[in-house]
């Protein structure tokens, strides 16, 4: 990363899906990014994905290593940072702890990535939530939602649903008490063209459909 004239964010899971196509969307629009990786034997797999999507010039692009179960690592990650996209979020996983799990690894990333930016002096945050944060277990949908609104965790929700509500309600609680600017994006489906192996959770279903094992939307 040559010019320190640019501004500097960092993108939180950049070896994802989503986090791969706003650091496209960045390098092109002339920023410096940082990406977190939780195995940094993955950067040249996500150059590799990056190319395709049209990057040739990687001289503004360094990575990281984090994970959202350690404190560790996330001071360092904001070192001359501007501003932060939060995407890294957990996936489900295969073993009896597993709803817990996902639930504490999404709030606790939270908590380091707000704790390391107010730390850092970065002003800005942004959150990839989802919509499960605040459609999910309603006996009657309002017209409208607005940002008043919130999944109801009292209802039979799934433990997806649960994180990302917990850990969005544990963004905006940080971000007032830090005095950080924060903002919250929440996609429903997301599908795109696939740069490598990982598929979004929605393109996964789409491949599903076309196997004829199409899952219940």
């Amino acid at each position: 990363m040559t010019n320190t004239n640019k501004k500097t964010i960092l993108v939180t899971g950049g070896s994802g899906y989503i986090a791969m196509f706003i650091m496209i969307a960045l390098l092109k629009k002339g920023y410096r990014v940082w990406a977190t990786l939780r195995t940094m034997s993955r950067q040249e797999e996500v150059k590799k994905m990056m190319a395709q999507g049209g990057i040739s010039d990687f001289s503004d692009l360094d990575f990281v290593q984090t994970d959202l179960t350690k404190e560790e690592g996330w001071s360092q990650a904001m070192t001359g940072v501007d501003s932060v996209i939060h995407v890294a979020s957990p996936t489900p996983l295969q073993r009896p702890d597993a709803d817990d799990l996902m639930v504490k690894m999404a709030v606790d990333g939270v908590k380091f990535v707000i704790k390391a930016a107010k730390e850092a002096g970065v002003k800005r945050v942004v959150l990839t939530s989802a919509s499960g944060a605040v459609l999910a277990g309603h006996k009657h949908h309002p017209e409208i939602f607005t940002e008043k609104d919130w999944t109801n965790l009292d209802a039979p929700i799934n433990a997806y649903q649960r994180s990302k509500t917990m850990a969005e309600m544990e963004f905006w609680k940080l971000a007032e008490a830090y005095g950080i600017e924060g903002a919250s994006i929440l996609p429903t489906a997301v599908m795109g063209p696939i740069l490598g192996n990982d598929f979004s959770h929605s393109s996964a279903a789409i491949k599903k459909c076309l196997k004829v094992k199409c899952p219940d939307f």
